[in-house]
C-alpha cells in the first residue's frame, strides 16, 4: 500500500510541476521576432497554452488563404473571425505558419468542423500581368457555399491591381473593359451567383445525375434541401443557382479543355455568357470527340472502334436555326436529302444568325431580320399576340417565306453561316480520296446509307 501511496503523491506531484509550467508558459510574452528562434515543440506547446484549439487549426488550415490578403486585410480579418486584437491575429498567423501544426487545407470540411467561415480569395496576391501587390477592391461579402456536407457560411474577398487595374475575384480576373479570364489553377468551388458557391464534388453529383437519370435543376435543387433540411426558404439552394452553377462549371470544362480562359475575349459581363457558348459550339461541331487507344476497351472495339462511323444529323431533334438558306456542296459527290439551312443559331428575337443579319444589314436593308417584321415582309399576316413559337403556319405561309429565303440564299456568300455538312462535321471524311473512291464505287450503298441516315 505504501508503494501504491507514493506513486499516487509522485503522479500528482508531476501533474501539479505540469500545470505551473503551462500556466507559466501561458503566462509568457513570445514577440513575433522571437517565433522564428523557437524551436517548433515549444512553440507548438506555447500556442496550445496560449490561444484556443480551433482558432489554433483554423488559421493554420486558412493560411494559404490568408496569404493572399493585403497584410491589414488579413489582421482585420482574423480578428473579426477570432475575437483576437490585431496584435495577437498577426502573431498567431506568423506562428501558426511557422510551425505547421498540420498540412494546410482550405476544405470546407475543415472550416465547418470548426464552426468558421470558408475564405473565398484569389489564389495569388500579386498582379498577373505586371506583378505588383494587390489591394482591397470591396468590403469582404458574406457568401453560401453549399457542398457534399450541407450549407456552410463563406467570405468571399475581392482584390484589386491599382497599376493595370484589374479586379481579381475568387475564380477569374479582370474588368469590364477587356473582359475576364479564368485562373490556370482550378478552384474547388464553382460561382452560381454573386453570393452563392458550389463545392466541385456536388457539381460533378449533380451532372451524373443528369446524364444518367435525367435529373432535372428543379428535382436536384428540391432533393439536396430535402436532405439538408433547407426547405424553410431562408439559405435554400434555389433552382436558378442550381442552373447557373451547372451552366458556369460546365462553360469552364469547356473553355479549359479548348485552351480558351480568356473566354475568347467576350466574356465582360454575365449576360455574355451566351456568347462565349455559341463559341464553344462553333468549335465543337466542326470536331469529333477524341478517342485514343489508353481509352478503348475491348467491348468497344467488338462493337467496331476504328471499322464504323456513323453519321447522323439529329435533325429530329428540331433545334432552332437561322432561316437563311446555306447550301451544301462537296465537288464530284451528289449529296441527297442534306437540309440547304444555315444551321447557326439565330440571334434573340431574330430570324436569322449574327452572319447573316450583317449580310442583310448591308445588302438587303429593306429586309426585317426581326422574327415578326421578316415574317409580314414575306406576305404573312397573323395576329399574334403571343409568342412567335405558338403560331401554327398554314403550308401556303410556309412556301411565302420559301420563296423569299430561296432568293435571298442564292444572292448569299456560301462562306457566310453554316452549312449543314460543316455543322455536322462531315466535310473532312467527304473530301478525304480514301472516303471518295469508297463512295463513288458503291453508289447504292451511298444513297442507302444517306435515306437510313437523314429520312
Amino acid at each position: 500500500m505504501e508503494g501504491i501511496f507514493q506513486e499516487v503523491e509522485e503522479s500528482m506531484a508531476n501533474e501539479k510541476a505540469a500545470l505551473n509550467a503551462f500556466n507559466q508558459l501561458k503566462d509568457m510574452q513570445i514577440t513575433k521576432d522571437s517565433v522564428k528562434n523557437l524551436p517548433p515543440k515549444a512553440l507548438s506547446a506555447y500556442l496550445a497554452a496560449k490561444f484556443d484549439a480551433r482558432v489554433v487549426s483554423f488559421v493554420t488550415s486558412a493560411s494559404p488563404d490568408l496569404a493572399v490578403l493585403p497584410p491589414s486585410l488579413r489582421w482585420e480579418t482574423l480578428a473579426k473571425l477570432t475575437g483576437l486584437s490585431e496584435s495577437e491575429a498577426s502573431f498567431i498567423y506568423d506562428a501558426c505558419s511557422a510551425v505547421e501544426l498540420v498540412k494546410p487545407l482550405s476544405s470546407i470540411d475543415v472550416f465547418a468542423s470548426l464552426n468558421f467561415p470558408v475564405l473565398l480569395t484569389p489564389p495569388t496576391g500579386h498582379c498577373l500581368k505586371c506583378g505588383s501587390g494587390l489591394t482591397s477592391n470591396n468590403k469582404a461579402c458574406d457568401v453560401s457555399v453549399y457542398g457534399l456536407r450541407g450549407k456552410v457560411p463563406g467570405l468571399k474577398f475581392c482584390l484589386r491591381c491599382e497599376r493595370c487595374k484589374i479586379n481579381y475575384n475568387y475564380d477569374r480576373y479582370g474588368n469590364k473593359s477587356n473582359g475576364w479570364s479564368l485562373y490556370k489553377e482550378i478552384r474547388p468551388l464553382v460561382e452560381a451567383s454573386d453570393v452563392c458557391f458550389v463545392e466541385r464534388d456536388l457539381l460533378s453529383l449533380q451532372v451524373s445525375f443528369a446524364n444518367h437519370s435525367w435529373v432535372s435543376f428543379s428535382g436536384f435543387s428540391t432533393a439536396y434541401n430535402e436532405v439538408f433540411q433547407l426547405l424553410s426558404g431562408v439559405g435554400e439552394y434555389g433552382e436558378k443557382q442550381c442552373a447557373s452553377a451547372f451552366w458556369n462549371g460546365e462553360l469552364e470544362s469547356e473553355l479549359r479543355e479548348l485552351e480558351r480562359l480568356d473566354f475568347f475575349g467576350l466574356m465582360k459581363k454575365n449576360e455574355d455568357r451566351e456568347k462565349v457558348m455559341e463559341e464553344v459550339e462553333k468549335i465543337r461541331a466542326k470536331g469529333v470527340y477524341p478517342h485514343s487507344s489508353e481509352d478503348c476497351s475491348d467491348s468497344c472495339i467488338a462493337r467496331g472502334c476504328g471499322r464504323l462511323w456513323v453519321v447522323d444529323g439529329q435533325w429530329k431533334l428540331m433545334f432552332a436555326h437561322c432561316m437563311m438558306q446555306r447550301k451544301n456542296f462537296i465537288r464530284d459527290l451528289p449529296l441527297l436529302n442534306y437540309p440547304n439551312v444555315c444551321t447557326n443559331s439565330p440571334q434573340f428575337g431574330k430570324a436569322f444568325c449574327t452572319e447573316h443579319v450583317m449580310y442583310l444589314n448591308e445588302k438587303h436593308p429593306e429586309v426585317p431580320t426581326d422574327i415578326r417584321g421578316f415574317l409580314k415582309h414575306c406576305g404573312i399576316k397573323h395576329d399574334n399576340t403571343g409568342d412567335e413559337t405558338t403560331v401554327e403556319y398554314l403550308d401556303k405561309d410556309v412556301a411565302k417565306v420559301d420563296d423569299v429565303v430561296s432568293l435571298l440564299g442564292s444572292e448569299a456568300d456560301l462562306h457566310i453561316g453554316s452549312s449543314a455538312l460543316e455543322a455536322q462535321g462531315e466535310v473532312p471524311y467527304l473530301v478525304d480520296e480514301t472516303w471518295r473512291r469508297f463512295l463513288k464505287t458503291w453508289p447504292c450503298k451511298l444513297i442507302v446509307y444517306l435515306y437510313v441516315t437523314f429520312i
